[in-house]
């Protein structure tokens, strides 16, 4: 007879328990959905060691595997009878009543997250599952804080009080986004730096507010289409550029300017790789070649060396950045303390080139998450992921106008200058060589440093290079030498200045902080053109051949 009965029930009539109940079933269909994805991601990976069950798994990860395979009885049985989704409800109930088990229970979750940032490594083949438990996380959430499972029971007051929170929050984060949008925002966000796709947002020397690139550089996304040529701009901070947006950067002006004059032939793409300011031991360290710029197969790199910052400016080491001294027979020696340092920093700048990790991105991507990380690591002193450095300029002064580097300025400075500079070419050499091997060209570009008093001295087009006691150019002049010593191609932006007649006033808008600071997009445009007309067009104009007098 019953038998007979639900034979007769139309199919509206079959389904109206779980219609009923539509909110948790969706639940579950997520939550499976999600759970599936997860394990396609653990099968299509492989052991590297003792893959010994099917000639993919080792026994420890195909136990895993197997466990993880057991969710799908669980999900199962909860969707598809009515008691189980009565089952369910009664779960979500038993912990809406115990606040100490949701709490019990997200430490379980942040202690998977946590992992994830651990140990990176082991969870870095594995980038689905990462974004299935933060999803799982997230549903867990809303669910205990607004499901209703039991009709007219009164919602718990840690249940009102967490809602609250989450939602205080949630305007916290729309206010800096929209702060952020427009620029006013207090809170600077410098964690998406070597995050793929991590966000970039900061107000002091102009305005930086964008998405890194596929591989974490503050940069549009490398399209590395086939057959193209490559252009490699490489430098520190000043190439990094956090103070434009990445639209404003040179290399987006010079790759559009190339493409002007090359309609009909191979495409041209360039592409920018600057690193935080950590100075040439860093961004010509030939150990980084396979991990930073062989990827994108590059025909040639152009170096920017800051006249200023780049050379070496301390007498001993200093434990910030890599420290060179010279052996008998001039050869670069790095300081041994230095290579755990270097190793250190190595590893900062290689992240963007892990495969995507879902967590370091979505938390880069919310500025209240990172304000708070900010106030908790001021506050017990935790060092940031990415370390800031002094540069050489942040001890200028009265009476050293080019900071800690002021000497290289100094006609007189004899030995002390002459041993920094041949730490600068010894590093240059060494990058040539690994460029040379691998078949790529490289281009040396100048930055000049511009102090004050030089803004006070001089007006106009007719502007010389004595400022005080200090020759403006005469790192540059020294460079031009090695570089023709070398045959590199070499643009001394100093010489090109002058030899385009830019005013004292011009120069000035094409830095921040009042002709002292990092790049103005007006700098960024009027430096991309110089690499055009220097580099990149049939015939080099004649403002590019020669050194400042």
């Amino acid at each position: 007879m019953e038998n007979a009965e639900k034979q007769q029930q139309t199919l509206e009539e079959r389904l109206a328990p779980w219609l009923d109940q539509g909110e948790y079933v969706i639940i579950l269909v997520l939550v499976l959905m999600a759970w599936t994805a997860g394990f396609v991601d653990l099968i299509s990976r492989t052991s590297a060691e003792g893959a010994a069950i099917f000639g993919l798994y080792s026994l420890p990860y195909f136990a895993l595997i197997m466990a993880y395979s057991a969710g799908f009885v669980v999900w199962g049985w909860l969707i598809a009878t009515p008691r189980g989704l009565a089952r369910l409800k009664s779960a979500i109930a038993f912990i809406q009543r115990r606040g100490w088990l949701f709490g019990l229970s997200l430490l379980g979750f942040a202690i998977l997250v946590w992992s994830m940032v651990q140990f990176r490594s082991a969870w870095v083949q594995l980038p689905l599952l990462q974004v299935v438990l933060l999803l799982l996380t997230a549903l867990y959430v809303i669910t205990i804080l607004v499901a209703q499972p039991i009709p007219g029971e009164k919602m718990q007051l840690w249940r009102k009080v967490v809602l609250g929170v989450l939602v205080g929050l949630v305007a916290v984060e729309v206010l800096l986004q929209v702060g952020a949008a427009a620029g006013v925002s207090p809170v600077q966000n410098l964690s998406g730096i070597t995050v793929p796709y991590g966000r970039v947002y900061q107000n002091q020397q102009g305005y930086g507010n964008g998405i890194t690139n596929q591989f974490g550089w503050y940069y549009p996304d490398f399209r590395l289409e086939p057959g193209s040529r490559r252009i490699i701009l490489n430098g520190d901070d000043f190439i990094q550029a956090l103070q434009v947006l990445p639209a404003q950067h040179m290399g987006v002006t010079l790759e559009a300017l190339i493409a002007e004059d090359q309609a009909d032939e191979r495409p041209t793409e360039v592409l920018a790789t600057g690193l935080p300011g950590y100075g040439p031991g860093l961004y010509l360290d030939v150990r980084l070649y396979p991990y930073l710029w062989s990827t994108a197969e590059p025909d040639e790199i152009v170096v920017f060396f800051h006249l200023a910052n780049d050379f070496q400016a301390a007498s001993e080491p200093t434990n910030a950045i890599p420290f060179y001294t010279l052996s008998d027979d001039g050869a670069i020696v790095l300081d041994d303390p230095s290579m755990t340092l270097r190793h250190d920093l190595e590893h900062v700048v290689i992240l963007g080139y892990d495969p995507v990790n879902p967590f370091r991105t979505v938390s880069s991507n919310s500025l209240t998450f990172n304000a708070v990380d900010q106030l908790v690591r001021s506050t017990f002193g935790i060092a940031s992921e990415v370390p800031q450095v002094a540069a050489n300029l942040d001890e200028r002064s009265d009476d050293a106008l080019f900071g800690a580097a002021s000497f290289m300025f100094d006609p007189s400075a004899g030995e002390r200058a002459d041993t920094a500079f041949a730490i600068a070419a010894g590093l240059l050499s060494a990058y040539e060589d690994r460029l040379r091997d691998e078949g790529v060209a490289l281009r040396l570009v100048t930055i000049p440093f511009f102090p004050e008093p030089f803004f006070a001295t001089y007006t106009g087009a007719d502007w010389g290079l004595a400022v005080e006691q200090y020759d403006l150019l005469l790192p540059e002049r020294r460079l031009a030498a090695f570089a023709a010593e070398n045959d590199i191609p070499f643009l001394g932006m100093g010489a090109y200045m002058q030899n385009t007649d830019t005013t004292v006033e011009t120069i000035q808008t094409l830095y921040f902080n009042a002709g002292t600071g990092y790049f103005t997009p007006e700098g960024h445009e009027f430096y991309a053109r110089a690499l055009h007309t220097c580099f990149y067009t049939p015939s080099a104009d004649a403002v590019c051949e020669g050194t400042a007098e």
